[in-house]
């Protein structure tokens, strides 16, 4: 029988207490806090979590941003991401990101090769706000 994501997610949280499971989450997103995938790879989990959860989860990824500044707008910026897909992002947050995306510029004078720019992502995350 072949799982589908939300039948294996559903089969996760009932092995699993409440704090386990948010432990889970938590750590992964800690793990790969520096990647983009990351946020996509909660959303199966997002309809389980309290809204609770989802704090402490941003809260403990806030303290896990490391302090070279290329890893540290990547970490900002999947955080940010993590809060658009958790709800907390609203409107009069915008300012706070557009200043994010000031200082992604900055940083974005010499991406990596083939690498999407930290602004793109910034201006994306304002934009879906906005809409």
């Amino acid at each position: 029988m072949i799982l589908c994501p939300s039948d294996a997610v559903q089969k996760l949280v009932a092995r699993n207490s409440p704090d386990a499971f948010r432990n889970q989450v938590t750590l992964y997103a800690e793990r790969y806090i520096e990647l983009s995938s990351m946020v996509f790879d909660l959303y199966p989990f997002i309809p389980f979590l309290s809204e609770e959860d989802k704090r402490e989860i941003v809260v403990s990824l806030e303290a896990k941003v490391i302090t070279e500044p290329q890893r540290v707008a990547r970490s900002r910026l999947s955080i940010a991401k993590v809060k658009k897909v958790f709800g907390f992002l609203k409107v009069e947050d915008v300012k706070g990101l557009h200043e994010e995306y000031l200082r992604a510029l900055e940083l974005d004078s010499k991406p990596e090769k083939g690498e999407r720019k930290l602004a793109d992502d910034w201006v994306i995350i304002i934009n879906e706000i906005l809409d």
